[in-house]
């Protein structure tokens, strides 16, 4: 793994060897962001972070600050890892070890807001579904603030009830971009594939 643009673009990333986890590959976050197209400025939150790959290839296209959070802790000294590596300021992440949902919890009563949110828990759990509750249902997005939801095709009907402004596949993959408004920065709600 690597990554893919700015200004860490091709530091190489330390990865894992986990059965009920898998990184986000190369193709699939560089779909990604050329979805996205900027996050310059942004405040970001990589939520099940794994190796931490989404997050800092966030960093490494111009974001202030990403929060992460894992809760393995064979997978969080991985992360670790990767930000020495690769040279990361200290004062552009946070990382929590941690369960979601007390993380969310805690970004709630601290006032932390996020301009964009990946959620890539799981795909045989309901984790994803509880978080983006949670986040919409308290407000942890800022003004034009979106969250991008990585899972497979079993979760596709789960999406009726959000506001999906923007799909993509990608192999088994699919990548679900939603928020809490009609439009958005990205100007991209009518263009659903």
């Amino acid at each position: 793994m690597r990554i893919i643009a700015g200004k860490y673009k091709q530091k190489k990333l330390y990865d894992f060897n986990v059965d009920t986890t898998r990184p986000t590959g190369d193709k699939v976050r560089e779909a990604l962001f050329s979805v996205i197209r900027g996050v310059e400025d942004f405040v970001c939150l990589d939520l099940f972070a794994g190796t931490g790959a989404v997050g800092i290839e966030a960093l490494s296209r111009g974001a202030k600050k990403c929060y992460f959070v894992e809760s393995n802790i064979n997978i969080y000294k991985i992360i670790v890892k990767n930000f020495q590596t690769i040279k990361v300021p200290n004062e552009s992440v946070n990382l929590l070890r941690t369960d979601y949902m007390k993380a969310l919890k805690g970004y709630k009563n601290k006032g932390i807001k996020f301009d964009f949110i990946f959620i890539d828990p799981p795909y045989k759990t309901d984790y994803a579904e509880k978080a983006i509750d949670f986040i919409l249902d308290n407000s942890l997005l800022n003004e034009n603030g979106f969250i991008c939801w990585e899972h497979d095709k079993s979760k596709l009907d789960k999406l009726d009830k959000y506001n999906v402004f923007k799909e993509k596949k990608y192999g088994i993959t699919y990548l679900s971009f939603l928020n809490n408004y009609s439009n958005n920065f990205i100007n991209m709600q009518n263009d659903k594939q």
